[in-house]
């Protein structure tokens, strides 16, 4: 045994066994090092079998055995099977693993032994022998499975590994195919998980942390594809999490969450929603609604559009249109005018409000309402707020969208895969702006100059388009919102690539010009004029336009660096 199958020496064998060395040679299972001198163990496979036949004939001596072996590390698999055996044949197992826990050895064995029991066909017929230690001490044994076996049964994404993308090479790649690691065996994991499911209600939060943790394992293999175990998985997550966010609203009491830390809790919440999403494809109703609860939040956390938006290249496929609505709902702020209407009816309840309460003779009034007189009221003239061009009604600067690029989720996913979707989403956002440009010089005559309409008529009918010099570069990712710079920039990147796939230059500027009001798309369809080199009935009523010439003349000379000239001239 010291020598773990590997040279093992004819003097140190019984007289029986070397005689057998011809036979053991012919089928494979030894090879002669030195002839009738030195041998050696074929495969590891045949020392493990070996070396498990000793330790059952050991019995309860079974650790001097390994202790007498240095404790080598590729015994674990050896001592998973007598793990396995004991918890088969009727064996104290559970007592077993208390012996181990208080012997001197190597804490690898804790781990090997515990974990021997799921890989048995017989487990489900034994759960209270495995369950009776692990539900015992707070379940603290509990939770060492969880670990453990997610730690030990998972190999690396193959898929990963097998990839050609050059973004990820070398340390990148293994750490990659890591973190999105795979079961290493279907058949255990399927017994274990089920095991969970059925148990999961006895599950302390910090063991349900645990036990997501191989869900997602799970899940990073089959998250695409339905079946009843991943269905339980992603519902039983869903559930979770529900709980979760129904336990963060004021005033709810009954939290069994509530042995976690804020920290350990939002960790948790995060690897629900990403176990979720990542699932999209198979159960897209459970995304959509996560996706739902998001939008009616009042405010969102960067944390949660992260995820979400990290997941687009799914919600994009499953639920395009609430993806689209997340956006909206999160970017758009106050027209200009609505914040006016704000600030004018909130000055008019108050004045109301004070004029009820000084009515009110003083010995009537409460406490509260005698603070409230009594406090000092800063009143603002009305009208006296001053507003800017960045005053557009979409969020000016926003961390998921900076800096401003046509990769920006979810534009570019929404592009590739919903670009429906994603035209109307890029149309919403610059009508919008649009609206509260228009708005500016209504509400400042004397701060903004008053805006003239651009009539043009187009093959597929008479269009009314709003801009000047600033609004027309939104188009190429400036004086916008960083939202809608990033729209623009998305919408530019795949109008160009359907011009370099083919698509008809026509359709192609009907699709990006159709339903907008801002001179911005005029400059986005004036490029693919040019690049294609194409006249038509559809081209014509751009290049004549003489006051778009004036602004792009203007970009030209404010933007050397891009070659992009309506007239052609810059």
């Amino acid at each position: 045994a010291p020598s773990l199958g590997k040279l093992i020496g004819a003097r140190q064998l019984r007289d029986a066994s070397v005689s057998h060395a011809d036979a053991l040679k012919s089928d494979r299972i030894t090879d002669i090092v030195e002839e009738g001198s030195v041998f050696s163990f074929a495969h590891d496979i045949f020392f493990e079998w070996s070396f498990f036949r000793l330790l059952i004939d050991k019995a309860a001596d079974w650790r001097d055995a390994i202790i007498a072996a240095g404790e080598a590390p590729l015994l674990a698999r050896v001592v998973g099977l007598l793990s396995q055996h004991w918890f088969e044949g009727g064996k104290d197992w559970g007592q077993e693993y208390a012996n181990i826990d208080g012997a001197a050895l190597r804490p690898q064995w804790k781990r090997s032994w515990l974990l021997g029991p799921p890989a048995s066909s017989k487990f489900a017929d034994k759960l209270a022998v495995f369950e009776a230690p692990l539900f015992t001490h707070d379940a603290a044994l509990l939770e060492k499975f969880l670990v453990w076996f997610q730690a030990e049964r998972t190999i690396p994404n193959a898929l990963l590994l097998q990839s050609a993308n050059p973004t990820l090479e070398g340390a990148a790649l293994v750490r990659a195919a890591d973190a999105f690691g795979w079961p290493s065996d279907f058949a255990l994991w399927r017994r274990v998980l089920t095991w969970i499911l059925a148990r999961e209600q006895y599950f302390k939060p910090t063991a349900i942390v645990h036990a997501v943790d191989v869900f997602a394992v799970f899940q990073n293999m089959w998250g695409d594809y339905a079946s009843p175990l991943s269905k339980r998985i992603v519902a039983t997550a869903e559930a979770w999490l529900l709980d979760l966010e129904q336990t963060r609203i004021v005033g709810v009491t009954a939290d069994r969450w509530t042995s976690l830390t804020d920290e350990v809790r939002g960790a948790l919440m995060r690897a629900l929603r990403q176990l979720i999403l990542r699932s999209g494809r198979a159960y897209p109703e459970n995304a959509r609604a996560l996706v739902e609860r998001a939008i009616a939040q009042e405010r969102r956390s960067q944390k949660l559009l992260d995820i979400i938006f990290a997941f687009s290249p799914i919600l994009a496929q499953v639920c395009a249109e609430t993806l689209a609505d997340l956006v909206r709902a999160e970017v758009y702020e106050q027209l200009p005018q609505e914040r006016l209407d704000a600030e004018r009816e909130e000055y008019e309840n108050r004045i109301a409000r004070l004029k009820e309460l000084r009515a009110k003779p003083e010995g009537e009034r409460t406490p509260q309402e005698q603070r409230y007189l009594d406090s000092p009221h800063f009143f603002s003239s009305m009208g006296s707020h001053s507003f800017s061009f960045d005053d557009l009604g979409i969020d000016r600067h926003h961390s998921s969208f900076f800096p401003a690029t046509p990769i920006n989720q979810p534009f570019a996913s929404l592009f590739e895969l919903a670009p429906d979707v994603a035209r109307k989403l890029v149309r919403d956002m610059s009508n919008r702006a649009t609206t509260a440009w228009r708005q500016l010089p209504v509400i400042e005559p004397n701060g903004f100059a008053t805006p003239i309409p651009l009539d043009i008529q187009f093959p597929w009918g008479a269009q009314r388009l709003w801009g000047e010099a600033r609004t027309y570069a939104w188009f190429q990712g400036a004086w916008a919102a960083q939202p809608l710079e990033s729209a623009y920039l998305a919408l530019a990147y795949w109008a160009h690539k359907r011009l370099d796939a083919g698509d008809d230059p026509d359709e192609l500027i009907r699709l990006i010009v159709e339903g907008h009001d801002n001179w911005a798309v005029l400059g986005l369809a004036g490029s693919i004029a040019l690049e294609s080199l194409h006249v038509s009935a559809t081209t014509l009523p751009l290049v004549a336009c003489q006051r778009l010439w004036h602004v792009d003349l203007s970009r030209s000379i404010s933007d050397p660096g891009r070659p992009f000239s309506l007239p052609g001239l810059g």
